[in-house]
This record gives C-alpha cells, structure tokens and sequence, in this order.
C-alpha cells in the first residue's frame, strides 16, 4: 500500500516557511500515526493559509512575523534570506526525522520508508506575492522503486511547450496509488492550447 506525506508549507523559494511552535520531535509524533496503521495520507501543514498568515518564529528566538520577514525584514542580524535558510534547515530536519522512523520499522520485503513517498512544497508557489507559475517542490521516496528519483526536473516556464501543472503531479500520486485518473482539479484557462492531463513521466521509473 502506497504511503504518502505532504508537507504544504509557505513560500518554498525564494522566500519565507513558517512553522508554528511545536515539539522539536513534530516529525517522530506525526510518523507514530504511520507506523500505528491508523493512516496511508498525511498532510503536515507550516501554517499554511490565511489563518496563520503572519505566523512567528518564537521558537526560534524570532519576533518578526512571517510576512514581514517575507518583504525582506531582518533580525538578529540575518538578513531575510538568511532567516529563511533557517527555518528550511528546520523543515529539512523534521523530514529527515520522519524519514529515519519510517526507515527503522520493517514493512514486507523493506521498510515502511520504502513505501512512502514524501512531498515537500510551498501553498505560495515561487515568490512572495507569486504568480503561481513556477512550483518548486521536494519528492523523496520511490515506492518500491516505481519513481525515478535523485535528479532534478525542471519544466519549462509557464506558457512555453511542454510546461505543466500541480495537477500533475498529483495525478502522478494519485496514479502510483492505482487510481486511473487522467487530471485532477480544474485546467488552467491561460493554458487552453496545452495538455494539462496525465501524470509526469519524467518523474516515473
């Protein structure tokens, strides 16, 4: 069974992510639901949404809020990239966390990591105050060998041949899942001349 994790977080590149305080263990107490067989899907939201939208750091000695940060505020004398590099070094390590506890527990013929595909990616797409045409993500995990990983995958811009969309990928999860599927959500009006079904081929084995 095809396991998946989807970490939503803020503005993946350039800017900010924010993570709203929690446990330094987040990753190992949200994995627990894995190994327990009480879910296959996880969402694991950094203050994703309008909710959270100004969000601070206070756990990691910050007092600046997430957006103010995200217009180039500075603190404790790191600029506002530099800010950033650090909270994407914490979400980094919470998933390299997660991933070292799905690794530990066997699962038929590996183990549950094996099984797992993670999905680390923003709700923002590439900048700030963004366009939404450019969405940077993380994809760790194979499933059993089934996605060719370890390289990196760069489409072209939006509007330009062979350009796609977040539906996608999610079309390729969902496909990798056993779903036949061809497309997910709503097309993209501005793309009316391009293909927006189907998974993403360069990313299966």
């Amino acid at each position: 069974m095809p396991r998946w994790i989807y970490f939503p977080i803020l503005a993946f590149l350039p800017c900010l992510m924010s993570y709203v305080a929690a446990p330094a263990d987040v990753a190992a107490e949200r994995a627990a639901a894995l190994v327990g067989g009480l879910t296959n899907v996880m969402t694991i939201s950094s203050a994703a949404g309008i909710r959270d939208f100004d969000i601070c750091f206070t756990d990691m000695g910050l007092k600046k809020g997430r957006h103010s940060i995200g217009h180039g505020g500075s603190e404790n004398g790191m600029t506002w990239y530099e800010l950033s590099e650090m909270i994407r070094r914490f979400h980094f390590e919470q998933i390299a966390k997660m991933a070292k506890t799905l690794d530990a527990i066997p699962e038929a013929d590996g183990t549950m990591l094996d099984n797992t595909v993670i999905v680390y990616l923003s709700d923002g797409a590439e900048g700030h105050h963004s366009r939404c045409w450019e969405w940077p993500m993380v994809v760790l995990g194979n499933i059993g060998g089934k996605l060719n990983t370890g390289r990196f995958v760069d489409y072209p811009a939006y509007g330009y041949r062979g350009h796609r969309t977040t539906a996608n990928i999610y079309v390729t999860l969902l496909q990798l899942a056993g779903s036949q599927r061809e497309s997910f959500g709503m097309p993209d009006p501005g793309l009316k001349d391009f293909d927006q079904h189907g998974p993403l081929q360069e990313l299966l084995a």
